[in-house]
Protein backbone atom coordinates (compact mmCIF):
# COMPACT_ATOMS: atom_id res chain seq x y z
CA UNK A 1 0.00 0.00 0.00
CA UNK A 2 2.73 2.48 0.84
CA UNK A 3 4.09 2.00 -2.94
CA UNK A 4 0.22 2.61 -4.50
CA UNK A 5 0.33 5.53 -2.29
CA UNK A 6 3.20 7.35 -3.03
CA UNK A 7 2.96 6.24 -7.06
CA UNK A 8 -0.39 8.33 -6.62
CA UNK A 9 0.99 11.11 -5.02
CA UNK A 10 3.78 11.35 -7.93
CA UNK A 11 0.95 10.73 -10.50
CA UNK A 12 -1.90 13.36 -8.98
CA UNK A 13 0.71 16.32 -7.38
CA UNK A 14 3.66 16.05 -9.85
CA UNK A 15 2.83 14.65 -13.09
CA UNK A 16 4.73 11.72 -13.20
CA UNK A 17 4.49 8.55 -15.20
CA UNK A 18 3.91 6.48 -12.05
CA UNK A 19 1.59 3.54 -13.24
CA UNK A 20 2.23 4.01 -17.47
CA UNK A 21 -0.94 3.80 -19.80
CA UNK A 22 -2.53 0.95 -18.11
CA UNK A 23 -3.74 1.47 -14.33
CA UNK A 24 -5.49 -1.28 -14.48
CA UNK A 25 -2.50 -3.57 -15.18
CA UNK A 26 -0.58 -2.20 -12.90
CA UNK A 27 -3.05 -3.25 -10.25
CA UNK A 28 -2.99 -6.90 -10.89
CA UNK A 29 0.41 -6.82 -11.45
CA UNK A 30 1.38 -5.33 -7.86
CA UNK A 31 -1.63 -8.05 -6.19
CA UNK A 32 -3.98 -4.91 -5.17
CA UNK A 33 -7.46 -4.77 -5.87
CA UNK A 34 -9.14 -1.89 -8.04
CA UNK A 35 -11.51 -0.76 -5.85
CA UNK A 36 -8.97 -0.34 -3.20
CA UNK A 37 -6.73 1.48 -5.86
CA UNK A 38 -9.25 3.89 -6.72
CA UNK A 39 -10.46 4.82 -3.13
CA UNK A 40 -7.00 5.72 -2.65
CA UNK A 41 -6.94 7.68 -5.31
CA UNK A 42 -10.37 9.45 -4.68
CA UNK A 43 -8.73 10.38 -1.25
CA UNK A 44 -5.46 11.51 -2.71
CA UNK A 45 -7.55 13.97 -5.05
CA UNK A 46 -9.35 15.44 -2.17
CA UNK A 47 -6.70 15.63 0.42
CA UNK A 48 -3.48 15.97 -1.75
CA UNK A 49 -2.00 13.11 0.37
CA UNK A 50 -2.85 9.81 2.01
CA UNK A 51 -4.55 9.75 5.54
CA UNK A 52 -6.18 7.22 7.48
CA UNK A 53 -9.60 8.61 8.71
CA UNK A 54 -10.59 8.37 12.24
CA UNK A 55 -12.70 5.54 13.40
CA UNK A 56 -14.71 8.18 15.77
CA UNK A 57 -18.28 8.39 15.37
CA UNK A 58 -19.74 11.61 13.75
CA UNK A 59 -22.21 11.89 15.79
CA UNK A 60 -21.40 11.62 19.81
CA UNK A 61 -24.03 9.70 21.63
CA UNK A 62 -26.02 10.84 24.78
CA UNK A 63 -24.79 8.02 26.73
CA UNK A 64 -21.44 9.71 26.71
CA UNK A 65 -19.65 9.98 30.48
CA UNK A 66 -20.25 13.49 31.41
CA UNK A 67 -16.57 15.26 31.62
CA UNK A 68 -17.64 16.45 35.37
CA UNK A 69 -17.66 12.51 36.30
CA UNK A 70 -14.65 11.78 34.08
CA UNK A 71 -13.08 14.45 36.49
CA UNK A 72 -14.20 12.38 39.73
CA UNK A 73 -12.94 9.02 38.45
CA UNK A 74 -9.38 10.79 38.19
CA UNK A 75 -9.35 12.62 41.47
CA UNK A 76 -10.69 9.92 42.74
CA UNK A 77 -7.67 7.51 41.17
CA UNK A 78 -5.09 9.88 42.72
CA UNK A 79 -6.41 9.92 45.99
CA UNK A 80 -6.63 6.14 46.33
CA UNK A 81 -2.92 5.76 45.33
CA UNK A 82 -1.75 8.10 48.28
CA UNK A 83 -3.34 6.05 50.94
CA UNK A 84 -1.99 3.04 51.65
CA UNK A 85 -2.73 -0.34 51.29
CA UNK A 86 -5.26 0.78 48.77
CA UNK A 87 -5.64 -1.26 45.44
CA UNK A 88 -6.63 2.05 42.98
CA UNK A 89 -8.08 -0.60 39.70
CA UNK A 90 -11.32 -0.18 37.95
CA UNK A 91 -12.82 -2.20 40.55
CA UNK A 92 -12.02 -0.22 43.66
CA UNK A 93 -12.40 2.89 41.61
CA UNK A 94 -16.20 1.97 41.37
CA UNK A 95 -17.12 0.50 43.89
CA UNK A 96 -16.10 4.17 45.94
CA UNK A 97 -17.53 6.10 42.96
CA UNK A 98 -20.92 4.41 44.08
CA UNK A 99 -20.60 5.79 47.54
CA UNK A 100 -20.20 9.20 45.84
CA UNK A 101 -23.08 9.13 43.73
CA UNK A 102 -25.19 8.43 46.67
CA UNK A 103 -24.10 10.96 48.82
CA UNK A 104 -24.20 14.12 45.64
CA UNK A 105 -27.56 12.45 44.41
CA UNK A 106 -26.12 11.71 40.62
CA UNK A 107 -29.27 10.71 39.26
CA UNK A 108 -30.94 13.55 39.81
CA UNK A 109 -28.38 15.19 37.56
CA UNK A 110 -29.29 12.48 35.28
CA UNK A 111 -25.92 11.00 35.79
CA UNK A 112 -25.16 7.55 36.02
CA UNK A 113 -21.34 5.61 37.25
CA UNK A 114 -19.90 4.00 34.63
CA UNK A 115 -18.70 0.45 34.25
CA UNK A 116 -15.52 -1.09 35.16
CA UNK A 117 -14.70 -1.20 31.34
CA UNK A 118 -16.03 2.48 30.89
CA UNK A 119 -13.48 3.46 34.09
CA UNK A 120 -10.57 1.71 33.22
CA UNK A 121 -10.50 3.64 29.67
CA UNK A 122 -10.97 7.02 30.46
CA UNK A 123 -8.08 6.03 33.06
CA UNK A 124 -5.88 4.67 30.43
CA UNK A 125 -6.89 7.23 27.87
CA UNK A 126 -5.00 10.18 30.56
CA UNK A 127 -2.21 7.94 30.73
CA UNK A 128 -2.79 6.70 34.75
CA UNK A 129 -2.81 2.97 33.46
CA UNK A 130 1.19 1.21 33.03
CA UNK A 131 0.77 -1.59 30.66
CA UNK A 132 1.07 -4.83 31.97
CA UNK A 133 0.96 -7.69 29.06
CA UNK A 134 2.69 -10.29 30.79
CA UNK A 135 0.76 -10.22 33.92
CA UNK A 136 -1.45 -13.30 34.15
CA UNK A 137 -5.59 -12.41 33.51
CA UNK A 138 -7.44 -13.13 37.06
CA UNK A 139 -9.97 -15.30 34.73
CA UNK A 140 -7.34 -17.91 34.08
CA UNK A 141 -6.72 -18.65 37.59
CA UNK A 142 -9.18 -21.76 39.65
CA UNK A 143 -10.03 -19.97 42.57
CA UNK A 144 -11.01 -22.03 46.19
CA UNK A 145 -13.19 -20.77 48.92
CA UNK A 146 -15.17 -22.47 51.61
CA UNK A 147 -19.09 -21.89 51.54
CA UNK A 148 -19.30 -20.02 54.88
CA UNK A 149 -17.62 -17.97 57.54
CA UNK A 150 -15.52 -19.83 60.03
CA UNK A 151 -15.44 -23.35 57.86
CA UNK A 152 -11.64 -22.64 58.20
CA UNK A 153 -8.92 -20.52 59.35
CA UNK A 154 -5.51 -19.61 57.91
CA UNK A 155 -2.71 -18.92 60.06
CA UNK A 156 0.91 -17.85 58.98
CA UNK A 157 3.36 -16.00 60.06
CA UNK A 158 5.42 -12.67 58.75
CA UNK A 159 8.85 -11.06 59.13
CA UNK A 160 8.63 -7.45 59.65
CA UNK A 161 12.01 -4.79 60.38
CA UNK A 162 11.81 -2.46 63.26
CA UNK A 163 12.73 0.96 63.64
CA UNK A 164 16.31 -0.18 65.22
CA UNK A 165 16.57 -3.04 62.65
CA UNK A 166 15.48 -5.18 65.25
CA UNK A 167 13.05 -8.28 63.75
CA UNK A 168 9.83 -9.30 65.04
CA UNK A 169 6.94 -11.42 63.38
CA UNK A 170 3.60 -11.29 63.05
CA UNK A 171 0.87 -13.58 63.58
CA UNK A 172 -2.81 -13.04 61.61
CA UNK A 173 -5.21 -16.06 61.27
CA UNK A 174 -7.38 -15.17 58.45
CA UNK A 175 -11.61 -16.22 57.81
CA UNK A 176 -10.73 -18.37 54.02
CA UNK A 177 -14.62 -17.51 53.01
CA UNK A 178 -14.97 -13.49 53.80
CA UNK A 179 -10.85 -12.79 54.14
CA UNK A 180 -11.81 -11.41 57.49
CA UNK A 181 -8.50 -10.58 59.81
CA UNK A 182 -9.93 -12.58 62.89
CA UNK A 183 -6.75 -12.44 64.72
CA UNK A 184 -3.56 -10.34 64.51
CA UNK A 185 -0.87 -10.86 66.68
CA UNK A 186 2.76 -9.16 67.18
CA UNK A 187 5.63 -11.76 68.87
CA UNK A 188 9.43 -11.53 68.75
CA UNK A 189 9.94 -14.82 67.20
CA UNK A 190 7.71 -17.58 65.26
CA UNK A 191 7.20 -20.07 68.01
CA UNK A 192 4.62 -22.14 69.49
CA UNK A 193 3.92 -19.91 72.30
CA UNK A 194 2.96 -16.52 69.36
CA UNK A 195 1.26 -19.65 67.27
CA UNK A 196 -0.99 -20.89 70.59
CA UNK A 197 -1.81 -17.19 71.57
CA UNK A 198 -3.05 -15.95 68.20
CA UNK A 199 -4.98 -18.76 67.44
CA UNK A 200 -6.68 -18.53 71.13
CA UNK A 201 -7.32 -15.15 70.80
CA UNK A 202 -9.35 -15.99 67.04
CA UNK A 203 -11.43 -18.73 69.07
CA UNK A 204 -12.35 -16.16 71.60
CA UNK A 205 -13.46 -13.17 69.39
CA UNK A 206 -14.89 -15.04 66.13
CA UNK A 207 -15.56 -18.63 67.39
CA UNK A 208 -14.17 -21.99 66.65
CA UNK A 209 -13.76 -22.94 62.83
CA UNK A 210 -14.04 -26.68 61.79
CA UNK A 211 -10.78 -26.52 59.93
CA UNK A 212 -7.13 -24.54 60.44
CA UNK A 213 -5.04 -24.42 58.10
CA UNK A 214 -1.12 -23.63 58.43
CA UNK A 215 2.28 -24.51 56.52
CA UNK A 216 4.71 -26.97 58.04
CA UNK A 217 6.51 -24.53 59.74
CA UNK A 218 8.21 -25.38 63.07
CA UNK A 219 5.47 -22.91 65.13
CA UNK A 220 2.48 -25.57 64.00
CA UNK A 221 3.71 -28.55 63.78
CA UNK A 222 6.69 -30.86 65.15
CA UNK A 223 6.31 -33.72 62.58
CA UNK A 224 9.42 -32.87 60.74
CA UNK A 225 11.73 -33.51 63.77
CA UNK A 226 9.84 -36.16 66.04
CA UNK A 227 7.04 -38.47 65.72
CA UNK A 228 5.45 -36.28 68.83
CA UNK A 229 1.70 -34.24 69.11
CA UNK A 230 3.13 -30.53 69.26
CA UNK A 231 1.37 -28.18 71.47
CA UNK A 232 0.13 -26.23 68.69
CA UNK A 233 -1.88 -29.04 67.30
CA UNK A 234 -3.22 -29.99 71.28
CA UNK A 235 -4.51 -26.83 71.59
CA UNK A 236 -6.24 -26.55 68.02
CA UNK A 237 -7.53 -30.45 68.56
CA UNK A 238 -8.73 -29.75 72.20
CA UNK A 239 -11.26 -26.78 71.28
CA UNK A 240 -13.24 -28.93 68.54
CA UNK A 241 -11.12 -27.75 65.08
CA UNK A 242 -9.27 -30.01 63.24
CA UNK A 243 -5.44 -28.65 62.12
CA UNK A 244 -4.27 -29.85 58.15
CA UNK A 245 -1.18 -28.62 56.55
CA UNK A 246 -0.31 -28.07 53.36
CA UNK A 247 1.95 -29.79 51.21
CA UNK A 248 5.76 -28.86 51.37
CA UNK A 249 7.25 -25.99 49.71
CA UNK A 250 3.39 -25.43 48.08
CA UNK A 251 2.88 -21.64 49.72
CA UNK A 252 -0.52 -21.74 47.10
CA UNK A 253 -2.48 -23.83 49.09
CA UNK A 254 -2.20 -20.63 51.79
CA UNK A 255 -2.08 -18.41 48.93
CA UNK A 256 -5.04 -16.45 50.79
CA UNK A 257 -2.96 -15.43 54.10
CA UNK A 258 0.20 -15.01 51.59
CA UNK A 259 -1.38 -12.47 49.43
CA UNK A 260 -2.24 -10.58 53.08
CA UNK A 261 1.19 -10.30 53.98
CA UNK A 262 1.47 -8.16 51.07
CA UNK A 263 -1.20 -6.46 51.98
CA UNK A 264 -0.40 -5.72 55.58
CA UNK A 265 3.51 -4.92 54.66
CA UNK A 266 1.95 -2.65 52.25
CA UNK A 267 0.16 -0.36 54.93
CA UNK A 268 3.18 -0.53 57.44
CA UNK A 269 5.40 0.49 54.79
CA UNK A 270 3.40 4.47 55.26
CA UNK A 271 3.38 4.48 59.23
CA UNK A 272 5.56 5.41 61.03
CA UNK A 273 8.39 2.42 62.17
CA UNK A 274 7.22 0.79 64.60
CA UNK A 275 10.33 0.46 67.83
CA UNK A 276 9.01 -2.40 69.88
CA UNK A 277 6.48 -5.06 70.32
CA UNK A 278 4.35 -2.66 72.27
CA UNK A 279 4.15 -0.17 69.18
CA UNK A 280 3.62 -3.16 66.73
CA UNK A 281 1.14 -4.44 68.19
CA UNK A 282 -0.95 -1.14 68.15
CA UNK A 283 -0.43 -1.13 64.56
CA UNK A 284 -1.90 -4.40 64.31
CA UNK A 285 -5.04 -3.30 65.48
CA UNK A 286 -5.21 -0.33 63.99
CA UNK A 287 -4.45 -2.15 60.91
CA UNK A 288 -6.77 -4.86 61.57
CA UNK A 289 -9.54 -2.25 62.24
CA UNK A 290 -8.82 -0.69 58.58
CA UNK A 291 -8.79 -3.71 57.07
CA UNK A 292 -12.07 -5.46 58.36
CA UNK A 293 -14.58 -2.47 58.35
CA UNK A 294 -12.91 0.18 55.83
CA UNK A 295 -11.33 -1.67 52.77
CA UNK A 296 -13.13 -3.15 50.53
CA UNK A 297 -12.09 -6.56 49.43
CA UNK A 298 -12.03 -8.01 45.78
CA UNK A 299 -13.11 -11.17 46.48
CA UNK A 300 -17.20 -9.88 47.82
CA UNK A 301 -16.41 -6.29 46.58
CA UNK A 302 -17.34 -5.45 50.14
CA UNK A 303 -15.65 -4.74 53.43
CA UNK A 304 -14.38 -8.41 55.08
CA UNK A 305 -17.01 -7.08 58.17
CA UNK A 306 -20.06 -6.52 55.97
CA UNK A 307 -19.71 -9.96 54.28
CA UNK A 308 -19.06 -11.73 57.91
CA UNK A 309 -21.93 -9.89 59.28
CA UNK A 310 -24.22 -10.64 55.61
CA UNK A 311 -23.15 -14.46 56.02
CA UNK A 312 -26.79 -16.28 56.83
CA UNK A 313 -25.22 -18.54 58.61
CA UNK A 314 -21.57 -19.29 59.81
CA UNK A 315 -19.27 -22.96 60.33
CA UNK A 316 -18.16 -24.41 62.77
CA UNK A 317 -16.72 -27.67 64.32
CA UNK A 318 -20.12 -29.48 64.00
CA UNK A 319 -19.81 -30.40 60.17
CA UNK A 320 -17.72 -30.21 57.55
CA UNK A 321 -17.23 -27.78 55.14
CA UNK A 322 -18.09 -27.57 51.61
CA UNK A 323 -16.58 -25.37 49.03
CA UNK A 324 -18.39 -21.53 48.19
CA UNK A 325 -21.24 -21.27 45.79
CA UNK A 326 -21.41 -17.80 45.26
CA UNK A 327 -22.80 -15.80 41.60
CA UNK A 328 -20.55 -14.91 39.45
CA UNK A 329 -17.08 -16.97 40.74
CA UNK A 330 -16.04 -20.57 39.27
CA UNK A 331 -14.24 -21.86 42.47
CA UNK A 332 -12.20 -24.96 42.15
CA UNK A 333 -13.81 -28.05 43.40
CA UNK A 334 -11.97 -30.09 46.03
CA UNK A 335 -13.24 -33.51 44.69
CA UNK A 336 -12.20 -37.51 45.67
CA UNK A 337 -11.29 -39.09 43.44
CA UNK A 338 -13.95 -41.64 42.32
CA UNK A 339 -12.60 -45.39 41.82
CA UNK A 340 -15.40 -47.76 39.83
CA UNK A 341 -16.59 -50.73 41.22
CA UNK A 342 -14.50 -53.81 40.68
CA UNK A 343 -16.00 -56.15 37.95
CA UNK A 344 -13.43 -58.68 35.81
CA UNK A 345 -15.93 -58.80 33.52
CA UNK A 346 -15.64 -55.52 32.31
CA UNK A 347 -13.13 -54.07 29.78
CA UNK A 348 -12.69 -50.18 30.97
CA UNK A 349 -10.35 -49.42 27.90
CA UNK A 350 -12.21 -51.83 25.42
CA UNK A 351 -11.11 -50.58 21.94
CA UNK A 352 -14.29 -48.98 19.41
CA UNK A 353 -15.69 -51.75 17.14
CA UNK A 354 -13.74 -49.64 14.63
CA UNK A 355 -10.47 -50.04 15.42
CA UNK A 356 -11.37 -53.42 16.29
CA UNK A 357 -11.75 -54.43 12.64
CA UNK A 358 -8.57 -52.51 11.47
CA UNK A 359 -6.34 -54.01 14.20
CA UNK A 360 -3.49 -56.40 12.50
CA UNK A 361 -1.17 -58.28 13.42
CA UNK A 362 2.58 -56.06 13.18
CA UNK A 363 4.93 -58.17 11.70
CA UNK A 364 8.39 -57.42 13.35
CA UNK A 365 10.95 -56.27 10.51
CA UNK A 366 14.53 -57.16 11.16
CA UNK A 367 16.70 -54.09 13.06
CA UNK A 368 18.73 -53.13 10.06
CA UNK A 369 15.63 -51.80 7.82
CA UNK A 370 14.77 -49.18 10.07
CA UNK A 371 18.30 -48.03 9.84
CA UNK A 372 18.89 -47.53 6.38
CA UNK A 373 22.70 -46.55 6.34
CA UNK A 374 23.55 -49.71 8.25
CA UNK A 375 24.48 -52.69 6.36
CA UNK A 376 22.56 -55.49 6.91
CA UNK A 377 24.67 -58.01 9.27
CA UNK A 378 26.28 -61.08 7.90
CA UNK A 379 25.15 -64.81 8.40
CA UNK A 380 26.77 -66.28 10.61
CA UNK A 381 29.95 -68.95 8.96
CA UNK A 382 29.13 -72.63 10.54
CA UNK A 383 32.60 -74.88 10.53
CA UNK A 384 32.42 -78.19 9.24
CA UNK A 385 32.76 -81.12 12.15
CA UNK A 386 35.81 -83.04 10.62
CA UNK A 387 34.99 -85.96 12.69
CA UNK A 388 31.48 -85.79 12.45
CA UNK A 389 29.02 -88.60 14.50
CA UNK A 390 26.17 -88.42 12.65
CA UNK A 391 25.64 -88.10 8.60
CA UNK A 392 23.73 -85.03 7.81
CA UNK A 393 20.39 -85.37 6.64
CA UNK A 394 20.61 -82.33 4.65
CA UNK A 395 23.44 -80.10 3.18
CA UNK A 396 21.55 -76.86 4.96
CA UNK A 397 22.56 -77.86 7.94
CA UNK A 398 25.79 -77.93 7.35
CA UNK A 399 26.19 -74.91 4.79
CA UNK A 400 25.77 -71.00 5.52
CA UNK A 401 22.39 -69.95 4.17
CA UNK A 402 22.45 -67.28 1.77
CA UNK A 403 21.20 -64.11 2.35
CA UNK A 404 17.89 -62.92 0.44
CA UNK A 405 19.90 -59.39 -0.21
CA UNK A 406 20.72 -59.32 -4.34
CA UNK A 407 24.23 -59.47 -4.77
CA UNK A 408 25.67 -56.93 -7.59
CA UNK A 409 26.66 -58.93 -10.85
CA UNK A 410 30.34 -58.41 -12.20
CA UNK A 411 31.22 -58.53 -15.72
Amino acid sequence: MRLLDASLVAAINHHAEAFGLDFKGWCAANNVSRSTAYRHKKRIEELGRWEPLSTRPKSRPDHQTPPEVEAEILQLRRELQEQPGQDCGADNVRYYLQQIAELDDWAARGWRVPSRATIHKIMKRQGLVRPQPRKRPKSSYRRFAYAQPRDCYQIDATEIILAHRHKAVVFEVLDDCTRLLVATLAWEVEDAAGAITAITRAFHEFGVPALVLADNGSAFTCRTRSASVSRFTRVVTAAGARLIHSSPYHPQTCGKIERHHRTFKAWLADQPAPANITELQAACDRYQHWYNIRRRHSAWNKPPQQAWDDAPTRGGPGHLPGPAKRPGQNPHRLQQRRHPPHRPDLRLHRPSPRRQESHRPLRRRPRHHLQPNRQPPRPPTHRLDPNPTTTPTSRLTCVPQLSRHPCPTTT
